[in-house]
């Protein structure tokens, strides 16, 4: 009840207003939801369309992932406007409204994900994740523990070499380089199936560096997912 009576207070204080038609009382209300389309799944490399995200054939040996789902268009203003108040403007509660698009894309095509999977978040480096107080991609991976009923692991990946933002790099090739040798994975990835989670994936370098890394320290398979591509 108090917790209940504490919201009403910070709502009254500081309204919330949908990012998109401005209307008070959430970030994103049902209209505007509903107008945000969720995207077929697409192979990670040649980023053709895919049933179940899979990555195709003539693909497979570019990647260590082996699947690939972002239900959302980055391009799309409002999904890129929420992505963006999620990480830089501390509205931590967007990871509640934008993870449920990964749980209805996996329903949508029938995607199943492996009972055993362990969800392992993109993670920050200590520097940035202080400077910002929480890291996005944790947010999302609780919420889809919850909803996919699946255990996460923020012990397995870690990232030891501080870089820039992505998002300040250009060109893909730079970007490629930004991350190289960023994380380290650890000893108990063995065998393990592994789905990692980002906010958002544009050229793939963190994602693939990520699962390069898994893999390298014995992941059985990597997935990849994020809120938009």
């Amino acid at each position: 009840m108090l917790k209940t009576a504490f919201e009403f207070f910070l709502d009254v204080l500081f309204p919330k207003f949908c990012l998109s038609c401005r209307g008070e009382g959430t970030f994103l209300c049902p209209h505007c939801r509903d107008l945000i389309q969720i995207r077929a799944p697409i192979c990670f490399v040649c980023e053709r369309r895919s049933p179940g995200g899979e990555i195709c054939d003539p693909c497979k040996p570019k990647t260590r992932l082996r699947r690939f789902i972002a239900p959302l268009e980055y391009h799309n203003r409002l999904v890129r406007e929420l992505i963006h108040a999620l990480k830089y403007r501390n509205l931590i509660e967007i990871g509640e409204i934008l993870t449920p698009f990964l749980v209805e894309s996996l329903k949508l095509y029938q995607i199943e994900v492996p009972p055993e999977a362990i969800l392992v978040p993109i993670p920050l480096h200590a520097k940035r994740q202080r400077e910002r107080g929480y890291n996005q991609s944790s947010l999302i991976t609780s919420v889809l523990a919850r909803e996919l009923k699946l255990p996460t692991d923020e012990k397995l990946l870690a990232r030891t070499k501080f870089s820039k933002p992505q998002m300040e790099i250009k060109r893909a090739e730079d970007r490629l380089k930004n991350v190289a040798g960023v994380f380290t994975a650890s000893p108990e990835t063995r065998g393990k199936r592994i789905i990692v989670v980002d906010d958002v994936s544009t050229t793939g370098a963190t994602l693939e560096e990520a699962a390069k890394t898994l893999k390298e320290a014995g992941a059985k398979q990597v997935w990849a997912m994020t809120l938009a591509r």
